[in-house]
This record gives structure tokens, C-alpha cells and sequence, in this order.
């Protein structure tokens, strides 16, 4: 009777080690090491985006700061027709241009280049606008 006590006792333990054993383990319900987990694959980044309204025939903001690869989203909240023009008035360099954009309508522009791009309302005098484009950190 001893004997067999000693194996119950013997075995009682052996099962106990074990799950000590499995809860102690830094392995996932998976079977994956929760100690050195796989890595993780980042999101993709979105493009930037910024906003230029025409209201009271002028461009707000007049000037703004973006980082190379940002869009710029102009929109015509005025009653009147307008453009976004690149360049001075005197001297459009053709770099982009909206054609007309009705109360309402939008024109967009992704930026590609460091650099300050001036722009105007072609029908408006006086209706400017800038963007700086710089490097951002990468």
C-alpha cells in the first residue's frame, strides 16, 4: 500500500510540476513567444493635407506651411468665380493653374518640392496667396 502511494504521490507532483511549468511559459494560448512577439507591420501613412478657403475675395489662410508631399485643398466659399494660379501675377510659371472655380468648387495641389510657391486669383488683383513647402523630418 506504501508503494502505491508513493507512485500517486509521484505522480500527483509530476502533473503539478507541469502546470507550473505551462503557466510559467511565455508562450501565447498560439504556441507564440509572448517574450520576443513578431514585428508589427506600421500602418501606411496617409498624404498630409491643408486647407485655403476664398471668402471675401482673398485666400485664408494667405499663407501657410506645409511639408513636401502634403496636399493643398483650395475651396471657393465666395459667391464669386475664381483661380489659383501659380506664380506672381505678372509672371505665372505654369506650375499649376485651376482653370475657373465656381462658388463652391474646390482645386487641389500636391506639393513634391521644397520651396516658396507664390499664387494669385487671376480675375482678382490683390487676391495672393503663398505656400512654403519645406523638407519636414523624415
Amino acid at each position: 500500500m506504501r508503494s502505491h502511494k508513493a507512485w500517486l504521490l509521484i505522480i500527483i507532483l509530476s502533473v503539478l510540476v507541469l502546470l507550473l511549468a505551462a503557466c510559467d511559459s511565455d508562450k501565447d494560448d498560439e504556441g507564440n513567444d509572448e517574450s520576443n512577439p513578431p514585428p508589427t507591420t506600421p500602418l501606411p501613412t496617409l498624404p498630409a493635407a491643408a486647407e485655403v478657403v476664398m471668402v471675401n475675395t482673398t485666400f485664408q489662410p494667405q499663407q501657410i506651411e506645409v511639408t513636401v508631399g502634403t496636399t493643398v485643398i483650395w475651396t471657393n466659399q465666395d459667391a464669386d468665380t475664381h483661380t489659383v494660379t501659380a506664380g506672381p501675377r505678372e509672371n505665372p510659371t505654369g506650375l499649376f493653374s485651376s482653370g475657373d472655380i465656381a462658388a463652391g468648387g474646390t482645386f487641389s495641389f500636391t506639393f513634391t518640392e521644397p520651396g516658396t510657391y507664390v499664387y494669385h486669383c487671376a480675375p482678382h488683383s490683390g487676391m495672393d496667396g503663398t505656400v512654403i513647402v519645406t523638407a519636414g523630418t523624415g
